[in-house]
């Protein structure tokens, strides 16, 4: 019987396009449980794959916040993609102990390798609470492993594209001048997360990614500038980018402001292993923009 694979959350970014890649580009090689909070996120994936398949199954009211929940998510799984949760209400300080319940349940029922979708940040604590919702699951992976109770890969996602449209898109559409601080990196759809998970959960041998970082970035490096231009073309229209000190947009979050401060003198880690893993697979930045073209609006 082929393997079953767990992924928590399913309607997340990372968690929706290990769903599709799955049932798609890697269809037949596994079975897929698709996991979600409630039924209302479940149905777009119900209604593409079915309710209980031989291929997919999906598991609703899943809270990574209450234990007792997980359960049925991990039950004869081999593999798990969990994906750090991020409620707004709860804040960021819940994270990391929400990723180590969904953890703590996937080895109890036996999961035998942990996917995990965390973050880039945790190379340099110094930037503070964004980091914090990561390391603690890094090194509680690291523990199980070490203990033999499982094995386990972490991919720090890049610099989702995501936030540019948070970041800038409001400027743009306001003056088309763009003040913001000038910063370096290589934007990535988290679609690519999900898009390596998949190809380590149906790998020949998963075993060699067992202990491994994998740096997930976009396939070009950009400056603040060009991303500002690619942007706005997207929009249909232009704009002028303006540099500007991190530490004096106090209009941000606390968090994202210590992150931006950093993220002035320190590169966003780049690497090709998004495209090593997935033969050739990288979503550029242009390719992202029209697939989303609804939230440039």
């Amino acid at each position: 019987m082929a393997p079953l694979v767990t992924i928590v959350t399913g309607n997340s970014n990372s968690g929706a396009q290990a769903v599709h890649s799955l049932m798609g580009k890697y269809r037949g090689q596994c079975r897929v449980r698709a996991c979600f909070r409630s039924a209302a996120k479940a149905e777009p994936f119900v209604s593409a794959y079915g309710q209980a398949t031989d291929l997919f199954e999906s598991v609703v009211g899943i809270d990574a916040a209450d234990p007792k929940s997980l359960v049925p998510a991990f039950e004869g799984a081999r593999f798990a993609v969990i994906v750090t949760p991020h409620d707004h209400a709860r804040g960021m300080a819940q994270d990391a102990e929400l990723s180590n319940n969904m953890i703590d349940a996937a080895v109890a029922a036996g999961v035998e390798h942990i996917i995990y979708v965390g973050s880039w940040t945790v190379i340099d604590k110094s930037m503070g609470a964004i980091p914090a919702r990561f390391l603690a699951t890094e090194e509680h992976l690291r523990e199980l492993g070490e203990a033999g109770r499982v094995r386990w890969t972490s991919l720090r996602s890049g610099f989702f594209n995501q936030n540019l449209i948070l970041m800038l898109k409001p400027q743009i559409q306001a003056s088309g001048q763009v003040f913001f601080p000038n910063i370096k990196g290589a934007p990535v759809d988290p679609g690519d997360m999900g898009r390596v998970a998949a190809a380590i959960a149906t790998s020949a041998d998963a075993q060699v990614h067992h202990g491994q970082y994998y740096q997930i970035s976009g396939p070009v490096v950009m400056t603040t500038a060009e991303m500002t231009t690619k942007l706005a073309a997207a929009m249909g229209t232009t704009a002028s980018f303006t540099p500007v000190p991190a530490s004096s947009m106090e209009q941000i979050p606390p968090p994202v402001r210590d992150l931006l401060v950093w993220m002035e003198t320190h590169d966003i880690p780049f690497s090709d292993v998004t495209a090593r893993l997935t033969g050739g697979e990288h979503t550029t930045l242009d390719a992202w923009l029209e697939a989303n073209a609804d939230l440039l609006q």
